[in-house]
């Protein structure tokens, strides 16, 4: 069981029952995806456990998540190498608007060995394509302020149509332009699923080169 509290000024019953659902927020527009507790809840549930919140507004939030004690002895963490077919040294272009996220991506990706460049919303996105001819994949995250995902693909394609994109979305499904290599997935991306995916795009992106 791990507890989570503090002394702040609540929440009341109205948000606190909405608080996992994906895309609910009380803060203004463009101030964040509101994926981060549904983030969480989403891996809690993968580890079969859960999560309660109580609040009472003046009086502070305890969150309480109870995951399953082992039946058996846990298995070794597997050795660095598993994910070995998954690394590479190419440059990915990573455009998110949450710093949270950002950093555990670039994490990521720079563990796999990959040179990562960053950029915090489309518009920064856009001129780091410009100024960087070695990008070779773009992860792009669809709900940003200032240009969304969708807004930023068909501009991105204008500069570099065959670079691989990879799509980060809460809600499958793009109605902009996708010509040229392209994917979604959803947030939170699994590392394995995640690292796969770029190893595989960027394999294909070199068999594509004269």
């Amino acid at each position: 069981r791990i507890r989570i509290s503090d002394n702040g000024p609540g929440i009341d019953d109205a948000t606190r029952v909405r608080l996992f659902d994906p895309f609910f927020t009380t803060k203004e527009v463009g101030r964040g995806t509101a994926l981060g507790l549904p983030s969480a809840y989403a891996i809690i549930l993968d580890h079969q456990g859960s999560v309660r919140c109580r609040s009472t507004p003046g009086a502070g939030t305890v969150f309480t998540i109870e995951l399953p004690i082992a039946s058996e002895d846990v298995a070794p963490t597997p050795p660095a190498g598993v994910l070995s077919d998954s690394r590479g040294d190419e440059t990915i272009l990573l455009i998110d608007d949450e710093p949270l996220v950002r950093r555990a991506l670039v994490a990521m990706l720079e563990n796999a060995g990959f040179h990562v460049l960053e950029a915090g919303d489309g518009r920064e996105g856009l001129q780091r394509l410009q100024d960087s001819t070695g990008v070779q994949l773009v992860v792009l995250d669809r709900s940003m302020p200032h240009m969304s995902g969708d807004e930023l693909l068909p501009r991105l394609r204008a500069l570099r149509p065959d670079v691989p994109v990879i799509l980060l979305t809460g809600y499958p499904g793009s109605e902009t332009d996708v010509s040229g290599p392209f994917t979604e997935i959803t947030k939170p991306p699994r590392s394995a699923m995640l690292l796969g995916t770029i190893r595989k795009m960027l394999d294909d992106a070199a068999r594509r080169a004269p």
